[in-house]
């Protein structure tokens, strides 16, 4: 073994060690897996995918939200959704938690160039400190809603 090879070893054996001691049991962790409806009369289908500029993503906590719709991007900071070019397949949404109770409620919303919703996805899973939870969210298009109306979907109080 390589002396970067014994430090490099070293400093993963120090950071598991530092987050088994520093409370990483009083987190609950979640992959949320996002993909598009592929099935049923609520699929996103090829019209409105062409219509959809950007995606955001809101959580809420026990009913309130707690944290404000923002960009859904990769890891590389690009749009999960760039416009014209949305994957069936968005990817997994990392998140995390200190909370002891309860359960978490995560909203994935695609909009036009007008801000106008036309599809969502929400998924929710109980709290469990400790744990790492793998969720499905699968995104359906929103019911066509009033010519007056901003949005047509079910959730439509995301700031």
């Amino acid at each position: 073994m390589t002396s970067l090879g014994r430090v490099t070893g070293l400093i993963g054996l120090a950071a598991g060690l530092l987050l088994s001691a520093g409370g990483c049991s009083d987190y609950t962790y979640y992959n949320v897996h996002v993909t598009l409806a592929q099935t049923g009369s609520d699929y996103v289908d090829t019209q409105t995918l062409y219509y959809i500029t950007n995606c955001s993503v809101a959580v809420f906590a026990n009913g309130q939200q707690i944290e404000r719709r923002r960009p859904l991007t990769k890891i590389d900071g690009t749009s999960a959704c760039p416009p014209g070019n949305t994957p069936d397949d968005l990817g997994v949404l990392d998140y995390s938690t200190a909370k002891q109770s309860g359960s978490i409620k995560f909203v994935v919303t695609m909009a036009g160039a007008d801000n106008k919703d036309l599809a969502q996805g929400t998924t929710e899973a109980s709290v469990s400190p400790g744990k790492v939870l793998n969720v499905d969210l699968a995104i359906q298009k929103c019911p066509t809603a009033p010519a007056d109306s901003n949005s047509a979907c079910p959730i439509t109080n995301l700031q």
